[in-house]
């Protein structure tokens, strides 16, 4: 039987690799406030191969003073995994693209700090601002509102959220002292053996690198149906964020509102609250919307919701918003890769967007 095991193990990994499932690449520390954290100065790998690491801060990006240095103006990134750059390189991500972007106008003083954390949503958006985010004296907090995640989202309390053990998210039941031995174990298996990763994503497919939907320097038309059966699987989970303007899916908002209010009123004129509404593929290409079209009859969808109810409340809250749904529509590429993310022309997208409304919002 071992024998078998270790064939079996050998032929997966010289054979066919079996990828780690998207959001376990980065290693995470138990947080008090947020549920979990990026572990600081940690190395990690997406399934296509960029490096996921982290700086001092837990942070996706460069080093950085905690300390805002004098004469710098400096913008404060919060999102999940669409703003940290999930399997595109960190230098691609849109808060990276963007520093360059303010940089090259304004010069060196212009400063972006990506806080993003794959798998955070609003409510810990809030916690990590409040808790550590303002330490860092932003002069505008942009928040990565992506509506495929954040729509509705409900978690409100931090018992809600999943921690982190021996370097991974897990459900907090599985970090308590009596199961602490068999996630250990399973973490490890899950981390070193292909075989265990083959069994365990099963139930949670992994996106293999040939599905990710882009290669370096090529560009597929917006509306390909070249798309994984994983994805178009996966994607039906985005159904509910797109059902018609109604009471009932205004009061599945309100606490992705109330989320983005806290950390309006958390800044208390510190920082100026930006919210950019990420759309997802759906909303914008035509063969996978109509393949969620189908899926949901007779129950009609709007693809103009969430954002057609949400920007008009975070423009009443003072909030200034930024509704990219318009711009990827009027752009004929695919910007999405075939896990959801943006792709390096997606990032490069929001990063453009971003820099031109943020220009008015920075002295000279």
């Amino acid at each position: 039987m071992l024998a078998t095991l270790l064939a079996l193990e050998l032929g997966l990994a010289l054979l066919r690799p079996v990828a780690y499932a998207s959001e376990v690449n980065m290693y995470f520390e138990a947080n008090a406030h947020t549920g979990f954290l990026p572990r600081p100065n940690s190395r990690g790998r997406y399934p296509r191969g960029m490096p996921a690491n982290t700086n001092r801060h837990g942070h996706r990006d460069d080093e950085t003073s905690l300390e805002k240095p004098e004469g710098v103006f400096r913008i404060l990134v919060l999102g999940d995994s669409v703003t940290v750059g999930a399997n595109v390189h960190r230098e691609d991500a849109y808060a990276h693209r963007l520093e360059r972007r303010l940089v090259e106008r304004f010069g060196p003083g212009a400063e972006v700090v990506n806080a993003a954390v794959g798998g955070f949503g609003p409510f810990q958006y809030a916690q990590y601002f409040e808790h550590h985010g303002r330490a860092f004296q932003p002069d505008i907090v942009v928040i990565g509102f992506f509506v495929g995640n954040d729509t509705l989202d409900q978690r409100a309390r931090v018992d809600e959220l999943p921690t982190a053990f021996y370097g991974r998210r897990v459900r907090p039941e599985a970090a308590r002292p009596g199961r602490r031995w068999r996630t250990k174990l399973k973490v490890v298996l899950y981390t070193h053996s292909h075989l265990a990763r083959l069994v365990v994503n099963r139930s949670r497919p992994a996106f293999e690198p040939r599905e990710l939907g882009y290669r370096a320097g090529e560009s597929e038309p917006r509306d390909s149906a070249r798309l994984s059966d994983v994805y178009l699987a996966r994607s039906l989970r985005t159904i509910a964020n797109h059902a018609v303007d109604s009471p009932a899916q205004r009061a599945r908002l309100e606490n992705g509102i109330a989320q983005i209010r806290r950390i309006r009123d958390l800044a208390r004129g510190e920082s100026i609250p930006v919210v950019v509404l990420i759309p997802d593929e759906a909303q914008v290409n035509g063969f996978l919307g109509a393949h969620l079209r189908r899926a949901s009859a007779p129950q009609p969808l709007d693809f103009a919701m969430p954002q057609a109810a949400l920007a008009p409340d975070f423009r009443a809250l003072g909030i200034e918003t930024i509704d990219l749904r318009e711009t990827f529509r009027s752009d004929e590429r695919r910007l999405f890769m075939d896990d959801g993310h943006l792709n390096p022309e997606g990032h490069e997208l929001v990063a453009a967007e971003l820099a031109r409304v943020l220009a008015r919002l920075i002295p000279d």
